[in-house]
């Protein structure tokens, strides 16, 4: 059977949709993976109160899942309106069924059945081979486990596969970039991937720093269950027995030398919830193996509990350039709330001193959430003077925390009265990287600069949150907001024309 995937995720290496075709490619069907990102290239230009793809895409789109007896479409929550659109307009052209995966079907199944005429709830690397399988033989989709349909109005709901115990046991990823399909640059149409797409793709990603790259994993789900993750509702599904699983290291290395054949990356990005989470012996096993085989520089994420000397010695030494460490907050209260008192300061503290070591040869990345509904103004300055006394040189990420449905922490705000479906609505026209126009929020921004102490002082001090934190100056916060967006973006748009010279 001929199946088309589509993907509306920034990056073309996205992992997910390439691991589906490849479990579909080993199952004998064909398959059509097409890439169409619903973003521009930076954050500062995402509006989601836009529609996400021009009508001319859409109908090449149309044309080419036209001989497809299955299409799939992938989601998380922030692309509920792209795969919509998509749905909606090949509902209109082709009979054909389809089906959405991901996290945003996982935990809103009544919702996503409203557009499509199947889910996956959960994993989908054996289900949907099993269902592809049963459409090209006249078959229906009753009874596949994860697979869920709605008939005569009723949501035909089936029982959860068991969390697969060892991820090596499936193909590698499909990095056969010739024969995947993509969005032009003027995202006109929906063309074969040549090079130059390739690398148009692969330079304009809003989560790229600028240069061609490849994307892999050497684990699978989270040892942790932050509330506000996407992690936490699938545990909430499929359990938390196993839910956390390795990969080995001859299966990460068999992707890497098919991902850097094709995609000729200059870097890698390791896309583990928590890589450093991994057994010293493991890293160390996996470390000599990348320095020797792979030799390019990457970026991974880790917990500041997970980060020790020995695997840090270990990881730069085999290139690591960039290390995303998640501190989210400084306050003890929403530590708690986020189940991350793991994480509290003197563990970001030791951490910290650890990486600054190695600060000639990698950057550190530090995450921050903020815009919580439970987080007070004496809460945000903790993290804001956090950011001002972490170690340099350093990078920053401040996110605006999005309550999506499913997580625990969704959950509990829904019971406490903090969210309803307007606001689950309102997330659609939003992104993580939009900051609402706050004083105590703005200080957070300052706080990057490290300011001097005394200045920082005055800024946080009682007087300056009774004058400046009102929400009547929320107008002139936001258009700070959008002057450094502007600033931002034509910053990154110097470094791509720099770069492409």
């Amino acid at each position: 059977m001929k199946v088309a995937l589509i993907s509306p995720y920034s990056s073309i290496t996205s992992l997910g949709v390439r691991l589906l075709s490849a479990c579909l490619k080993e199952a004998g069907h064909e398959v059509k993976l097409v890439f169409a990102p619903a973003y521009p290239k930076a954050y500062a230009r995402i509006r989601f109160k836009d529609k996400p793809y021009r009508e001319e895409a859409l109908a090449s789109l149309s044309d080419l899942c036209s001989d497809c007896g299955l299409i799939g479409v992938s989601l998380m929550t922030n692309f509920f309106q792209a795969a919509v659109q998509i749905t909606e307009t090949l509902h209109e052209r082709i009979q054909s069924p389809i089906i959405w995966g991901g996290i945003h079907p996982t935990v809103c199944p009544e919702q996503c059945l409203q557009h499509a005429d199947l889910i996956c709830v959960g994993e989908g690397e054996e289900a949907l081979p099993e269902l592809a399988e049963r459409l090209a033989n006249d078959g229906s989709a009753e009874g596949i486990h994860n697979i869920w349909s709605r008939k005569d109005g009723e949501i035909q709901r089936t029982s959860a596969r068991p969390w697969v115990q060892n991820p090596a046991d499936f193909p590698i990823l499909d990095s056969f970039v010739e024969s995947h399909y993509a969005i032009t640059a003027d995202r006109s149409k929906i063309v074969p991937i040549d090079e130059k797409l390739k690398v148009h793709h692969l330079m304009n990603d809003a989560t790229s720093p600028g240069a061609p790259y490849y994307q892999t994993t050497t684990t699978r789900g989270c040892p942790r269950n932050c509330t506000y993750c996407g992690n936490s509702a699938f545990r909430l599904i499929g359990g938390a027995k196993g839910y956390c699983r390795t990969i080995s290291t001859d299966w990460v290395m068999k992707d890497l030398h098919l991902g850097v054949e094709k995609y000729n990356p200059h870097y890698i990005i390791f896309d583990d919830e928590c890589l450093s989470c991994r057994t010293l012996e493991d890293i160390e096993e996996f470390s000599e193996r990348y320095r020797k085989e792979i030799g390019l520089p990457f970026r991974a994420m880790a917990t500041p509990p997970s980060i020790t000397e020995a695997k840090m010695e270990c990881l730069v030494a085999a290139g690591l350039a960039q290390l995303e460490i998640g501190v989210q907050s400084a306050s003890p209260r929403i530590l708690e709330l986020y189940e991350r008192t793991w994480a509290n300061a003197e563990k970001v503290a030791a951490a910290a001193k650890i990486v600054t070591k190695h600060k000639a040869q990698m950057t550190p990345i530090y995450d921050f959430i903020i815009d919580n509904p439970y987080e007070t103004s004496e809460d945000t300055v903790r993290s804001a003077w956090l950011i001002r006394d972490l170690p340099r040189p350093a990078l920053f990420q401040i996110f605006s925390l999005m309550l999506y449905p499913g997580t625990e922490i969704a959950i509990k705000a829904e019971k406490d009265g903090l969210v309803d479906e307007e606001h689950y609505k309102a997330i659609y026209q939003r992104h993580y990287m939009e900051q609402k126009p706050s004083y105590c929020n703005l200080l957070c921004s300052i706080a990057v600069r490290q300011p001097p102490r005394w200045l920082f002082r005055l800024l946080t001090s009682r007087t300056a949150l009774f004058l400046f934190d009102r929400r009547w100056l929320e107008p002139v916060y936001w258009l700070l907001y959008k002057a450094k967006r502007t600033f931002v973006t034509a910053r990154d748009r110097r470094r791509f024309r720099i770069h492409e010279r």
